[in-house]
């Protein structure tokens, strides 16, 4: 039950992580898709700081997981609960079967995770920059290591060094 939970969790992170950061920068990252050549040659200095940046943004990721978590269950509701109830409010076709008591304590949580999404977007821009690399350059890579076995082998090597 407990590994169905993290899985579950890690959905529901994937589901509002990916929408508060890749939303606010979703047109910029597919526009560098669709309308230009992969960028591969990146500084050894930038692969490495993006390596360094992405270990700073896990980490507030997993920590805004935590803060999500416990949000759901501080308003009585299971994350298996919660998330039941948000895919019926996305589903127009589906019902929800949530009493009036769930939905309170649903919004409720769903605030509480809305905001800690605005501050963790924050923290993640602000650790990304600190790394001395802007959000463009930050998502061009991101975009090379999906795309490119060349810029991936060289991330892959740092962080095998970094082991």
């Amino acid at each position: 039950m407990r590994m169905t939970k993290m899985v579950f969790t890690s959905q529901l992170l994937t589901l509002v992580m990916g929408t508060i950061f890749m939303l606010s920068t979703s047109q910029t990252v597919a526009q560098q898709i669709n309308s230009k050549p992969v960028q591969e040659n990146f500084s050894e200095a930038e692969l490495k700081s993006f390596v360094e940046a992405n270990e700073r943004v896990t980490k507030i990721q997993q920590e805004t997981q935590q803060k999500m978590v416990q949000a759901i269950e501080d308003e009585g509701l299971t994350v298996d609960r919660f998330n039941e109830i948000l895919q019926a409010q996305q589903d127009t076709e589906k019902k929800t079967d949530a009493s009036s008591e769930e939905l309170v304590s649903f919004n409720s949580a769903a605030q509480v995770i809305m905001i800690e999404n605005k501050k963790t977007e924050t923290k993640m821009e602000t650790a990304i920059q600190e790394q001395g690399l802007d959000l463009d350059t930050y998502h061009e890579i991101i975009v090379a290591y999906q795309q490119s076995p060349k810029v991936k082998s060289k991330i892959d090597d740092l962080l095998k060094d970094q082991q």
